[in-house]
């Protein structure tokens, strides 16, 4: 919210660019991301990320805009310089905001997604308001804006990287998966599914081997020790059914 607002106001009263071009750059900061998030998918199941390293790609993505803004502030940007920033922005905020979303989810308790998702939604309501602040309030000088971003975005990755964060460790916790081992990604990869399977199959075969054997084994043992004459219980006794004689009738 900080680089947009700052930006808007650093473009119209600053650069003056003409009304027509300010709503191509708010058609590509709104809708880009709606193009750009679905071919991220194929770079995510190939760098076999989660939620937290898509969070940290965002971040870089913001550093990277706020950082070309504040460098070069002092220079006369072109209407392709504002294009590539707004896209770059955008496309920041969408991965930003789904991933962390998704990252929520997966650490909140079972049955109070719902109200952790409305703390979130509250805390991203006052960063929005801050960071709209910060860009309101130096109309003219994009420093302190984009110098905000900046650093909201290193501490972020900071964050993420150092304080152990973690989408599986966040599950495990809130009970949605069973603890096991970590390996590779969350992201399903080519074949995942067809493993799984297979390995349920031999689970199951394993399952029925050992109940087989159990039942061959206690058989075998009933046969080499057989039980004493003693122990045995007598069967019961069979009674003798004898025909009824019919009464002739004198």
């Amino acid at each position: 919210m900080s680089i947009f607002t700052s930006g808007v106001l650093y473009i119209v009263g600053e650069l003056c660019v003409p009304p027509k071009d300010i709503l191509f750059v708010w058609l590509t900061y709104f809708f880009f991301p709606i193009l750009a998030l679905p071919f991220l998918h194929p770079v995510q199941k190939v760098i076999q990320s989660d939620a937290v390293k898509m969070q940290i790609f965002g971040f870089i993505l913001t550093t990277l805009a706020s950082g070309m803004g504040y460098y070069y502030r002092n220079n006369n940007w072109h209407f392709n310089h504002v294009v590539f920033l707004a896209a770059t922005q955008s496309v920041a905020s969408g991965v930003l905001h789904a991933f962390s979303r998704i990252l929520l989810m997966d650490c909140a308790p079972s049955g109070k997604e719902g109200v952790f998702a409305a703390w979130f939604s509250w805390i991203r309501m006052f960063g929005a308001f801050g960071g709209f602040v910060i860009g309101s309030s130096g109309v003219g000088n994009i420093n302190r804006a984009f110098g905000a971003a900046f650093a909201a975005a290193v501490v972020g990755i900071v964050v993420l990287i150092f304080s152990n964060v973690s989408s599986y460790g966040g599950a495990v916790a809130a009970g949605h998966v069973r603890k096991r081992r970590e390996t590779g990604s969350p992201v399903p990869v080519k074949g995942s599914d067809d493993r799984s399977m297979e390995l349920l199959k031999r689970d199951i075969h394993r399952k029925r081997r050992e109940k087989r054997d159990a039942k061959e084994s206690r058989e075998k043992k009933r046969e080499r020790d057989p039980e004493p004459a003693n122990l045995r219980q007598p069967a019961p006794p069979v009674l003798a059914s004898h025909p009824q004689k019919r009464s002739r009738r004198v």
